[in-house]
């Protein structure tokens, strides 16, 4: 069985939204471009692991309400914790199955 990680997907508003909001903007790329540049050689490298990447989309309003009910900092262990808590809920839900339409 192949380990299965949840890859936070942004879309270009979501990426604006976070980009504004976060304690640690720094640690992002510069524009939804060059993340989505860095995104696609980072599948590329672990797909070919072996690894079962699944698809997360975030939506920036519900990650930042996510982070004050659990009175966390929007930063980058934040968004590791809220996509893997996504991708749980999402197995859990019964959602990835042996062939998970929205894998990355």
């Amino acid at each position: 069985m192949r380990e299965l990680v949840g890859v936070a997907w942004y879309s270009p508003a979501t990426w604006g939204r976070l980009k504004n909001a976060v304690p640690d903007p720094e640690l992002l790329e510069d524009s939804h471009a060059e993340w989505l540049k860095m995104m696609r050689s980072y599948l590329a490298k672990m797909g070919g692991a072996g690894i079962r990447l699944v698809r997360i989309d975030i939506d920036a309003e519900e990650f930042l309400a996510w982070c004050r009910e659990h009175d966390r900092p929007a930063d980058a262990g934040a968004r590791a914790h809220f996509t893997a808590e996504k991708l749980r809920l999402r197995d859990l839900a019964g959602e990835l199955g042996d062939h998970a339409d929205e894998e990355a």
